[in-house]
């Protein structure tokens, strides 16, 4: 979170999956659809209804590379 600087991690999920307060968010979900497509040190700007939020990407993995971590 660039405002607070706070480090969040996120895990990209169908709707099928979803359980925020283990951070799976939809793919579908506004923060989801603005990482898509995003690699590490992009801003990503996104509009929810509590208002604007702004994000930098300091690490992406999927879920193949996951399996071997």
């Amino acid at each position: 979170d660039l405002y607070n600087g706070e480090k969040i991690t996120y895990e990209l999920t169908v709707s099928d999956h979803v359980d925020v307060d283990a951070g799976k968010i939809s793919i579908q979900a506004p923060i989801g659809r603005a990482l898509i497509s995003k690699k590490v040190n992009d801003e990503v700007t996104v509009v929810l209804p509590a208002g604007k939020k702004e994000y930098l990407i300091v690490n992406f993995t999927t879920i193949h590379q996951r399996e071997f971590l």
